[in-house]
């Protein structure tokens, strides 16, 4: 096997030096001497062995599917499981969210019965006080008066029906001021939760996908980074500062960023199926499916 040697004496022509190849690649340098000393057991697995040739073969203008060939022909060190757990673990957890999401409904609705039963005590309690005082008056909440009882048994007399009715509007309008502040709330929220539009989505073994994110209440996001194994990945403002470049572990996560009224923020992710990023809350999908690019770039514009 001489993927080792090839490499080196390709970035020696064009006089690259490897401190170069880690910034432009994002892989670290000992893993790149490890590579060109063909000492393979340095390197995480099998996995990001062929991804780190094919990174370091792209960079250098070698043919990196003849490199990998070679490589698979006759690998060294331990082979690592690759991640294949991805979508099941993506299933369990929408799974998981439909009752959670069925059981915030449960507050509202006892919530409702509640006042409904208020409601109806207090009319029965107002009911058998003006049978009890004659001639008195029977008020409603706002103090309005609705019905008068005459003490005489010659005038007209209260009928259940006129009981019965207001009582059915009284409720009706409860239900109504209920359902309106369940709405308000939920606007409320919708209005706190941001939204993320795919504008352009990548192409290529290097893709650089285009979202807008919009509803970002006083310009600041909340960044938080989950590895399920290992994943290198880089995070920068629009104007090159960078925020964080390491490789990820489960260990290690979650890592959390906070950005302040910055318009652009650029992700270089290593392998897409091993990490997880949330913004504002809110859980981050992929432009492009991870299964099918592990190796994605992301500009994200604040709108």
């Amino acid at each position: 096997m001489d993927i080792g040697q090839r490499l080196k004496e390709a970035r020696e022509e064009k006089g690259i030096t490897l401190e170069y190849l880690q910034e432009t690649t994002k892989i670290q340098k000992r893993y790149l001497a490890a590579i060109e000393e063909e000492n393979f057991q340095v390197l995480p697995g099998k996995f990001y062995a062929k991804a780190f040739i094919k990174e370091y073969a792209t960079a250098v203008g070698l043919d990196a599917d003849e490199l990998i060939a070679s490589f698979e022909d006759s690998p060294p060190g331990e082979e690592v499981e690759e991640p294949t757990e991805y979508t099941r673990i993506k299933q369990s957890r929408a799974d998981y969210q439909e009752p959670r999401n069925t059981a915030s409904i449960l507050p509202k609705v006892t919530v409702i019965l509640l006042i409904l039963a208020i409601i109806i005590l207090a009319w029965v309690f107002y009911q058998k006080t003006a049978s009890d005082e004659g001639g008195d008056k029977i008020k409603n909440d706002d103090n309005n008066e609705v019905i008068r009882t005459p003490s005489s048994d010659e005038d007209d007399e209260v009928t259940e029906d006129d009981v019965t009715d207001e009582e059915e509007s009284t409720k009706e309008d409860q239900d109504d001021e209920a359902t309106k502040k369940d709405d308000e709330k939920e606007d409320k929220d919708s209005d706190e939760e941001p939204s993320f539009d795919v504008t352009e989505e990548g192409t290529g073994s290097r893709p650089e996908s285009t979202v807008e994110v919009k509803n970002v209440k006083d310009d600041k996001l909340h960044i938080k980074l989950e590895s399920d194994g290992e994943s290198w990945v880089t995070v920068k403002t629009g104007n090159n500062n960078e925020l964080y470049s390491e490789t990820l572990t489960k260990d290690a996560s979650p890592k959390e960023i906070d950005i302040d009224n910055e318009k652009e923020v650029n992700f270089v992710v290593g392998n897409a199926t091993q990490l997880d990023i949330t913004i504002n809350g809110k859980e981050f999908k992929y432009p492009i499916d991870p299964d099918q690019k592990v190796f994605q770039k992301i500009k994200l514009i604040v709108k």
